[in-house]
């Protein structure tokens, strides 16, 4: 499965360009399973850049009703788009790209991917 998920990622990373990062990770155990092949992020930026999706995701317990499905934070570098899967709230999808992008398109399909990968 672990090859499916690398196809899925490096297809959502190659749909835009300017996206280095697109990791699927385990936000219970704050862990980043499995990048994009083209990934050049070291596993300490890859395990802040999930630290950093656990907290805007929120992780068990959370405040609030419920935890929250994307969360969204850029600076004049680019952006990191984090995308909570529907199905296995536990699982996210953290992008991280730079440059002009669209973020809603971008956004759209990293939940298309997300599902495809926490479906099968």
């Amino acid at each position: 499965m672990a090859n499916k998920v690398v196809e899925y990622l490096d297809a959502l990373a190659d749909r835009f360009p300017g996206t280095s990062v697109v990791a699927y990770a385990d936000l219970s155990a704050g862990m980043v399973l499995v990048t994009n092949s083209a990934c050049g992020m070291d596993r300490s930026a890859l395990d802040q850049l999930c630290e950093q999706a656990c907290t805007l995701l929120g992780k068990a317990p959370v405040l609030g009703d419920a935890p929250a499905r994307r969360a969204l934070v850029g600076d004049q570098d680019g952006i990191a788009l984090f995308v909570r899967a529907q199905t296995q709230p536990d699982e996210a999808l953290l992008c991280v790209a730079e440059g002009a992008i669209d973020v809603t398109a971008l956004g759209r399909e990293a939940v298309e991917c997300l599902d495809r990968i926490t479906n099968e």
